[in-house]
């Protein structure tokens, strides 16, 4: 006997997704995709707060085998640690040299790279273009690419002995690594904000 086959048993051959159906794979997809994101940009931070971290202590090596090489700094002088100016380019944010900006309603003041602070040294110093760090402080807008460095011959300081202030900017507020918080006293002529800094005497 032959099976006769009527319109609805088509149909339900035919029969795809509803609408509720497809919402939720839409959803799932979603979600599953924004803590994607979120879990790639703590990783992004940390991998950026790492690299900073780590020129941070190889220019503390560098200025403490200077010092004993050298005794003193020649003058008190600051800037963007590095070669030579053409570690930090011109682009949209930074201007040719610049290391470090600040940018809000009153003030806009930045740091650029100074050859003059490395007169004399001996040692073969690293690059000092890093990852782009910022910051926000109340309405200031903090950037960094670099580290900046003040140091201060012996004969400028009361304790009569050489130092130099490492500053930066951390991705991650707060992660200073051996540096402590700038929500600290800021040493006079730094930039102040939520930043790192590191004293080397």
């Amino acid at each position: 006997m032959l099976k006769r086959t009527t319109a609805s048993d088509n149909n339900d051959d035919l029969r795809g997704f509803t609408i509720v159906e497809l919402l939720i794979v839409i959803v799932v997809i979603g979600i599953l995709a924004a803590i994607t994101i979120v879990a790639y940009n703590g990783i992004q931070q940390r991998a950026t707060t790492a690299a900073v971290t780590s020129a941070v202590d190889q220019w503390e090596k560098i200025i403490r085998m200077e010092l004993a090489l050298q005794g003193d700094f020649a003058q008190m002088v600051g800037g963007c640690l590095g070669r030579s100016a053409e570690d930090f380019p011109q682009t949209d944010e930074f201007a040719a040299g610049e290391c470090l900006k600040e940018n809000g309603a009153s003030i806009d003041t930045s740091v650029s790279y100074d050859g003059d602070a490395f007169n004399g040294w001996t040692v073969d110093r690293p690059a000092g273009d890093l990852p782009k760090t910022t910051t926000r402080i109340d309405s200031i807008s903090i950037k960094s690419r670099g580290i900046y460095g003040f140091f201060i011959p012996a004969a400028d300081r009361v304790q009569q002995k050489p130092a130099a202030y490492l500053q930066w900017v951390p991705q991650i507020s707060g992660s200073c690594g051996r540096g402590k918080s700038s929500l600290a006293q800021i040493p006079a002529g730094m930039i102040g904000g939520d930043l790192c800094f590191l004293l080397i005497e």
